[in-house]
């Protein structure tokens, strides 16, 4: 994805910075106990659905939706990373 990922380690976080215009910053940690949140899935905006889900494939991601269209808007596939985070990718169709 070519995001620049800072490491915290006094927090086990991880600092997201997508850079470029329209880019959305973010962070990564890993699943805790008590009152976090199991089941929220954040979207990632991809050109290019087919490629990233290969790639997520190479990196030990596991798909559990794949592609699914979304009739006039656009296309969206959902993945769990090697740590079990749910997470999704999203494709918008083009303007036409």
């Amino acid at each position: 994805f070519d995001w620049e990922i800072r490491h915290i380690p006094e927090m086990n976080y991880r600092l997201v910075e997508t850079g470029g215009e329209g880019g959305i910053n973010g962070g990564i940690m890993k699943p805790q106990q008590g009152p976090w949140p199991s089941n929220l899935a954040f979207y990632i905006d991809v050109d290019d659905l087919e490629a990233y889900v290969e790639k997520i494939k190479e990196a030990g991601g596991k798909i559990i939706v794949e592609k699914m269209d979304v009739p006039e808007v656009g296309q969206f596939s959902l993945f769990e990373d090697p740590d079990g985070r749910v997470l999704g990718m999203w494709k918008q169709l083009a303007k036409q």
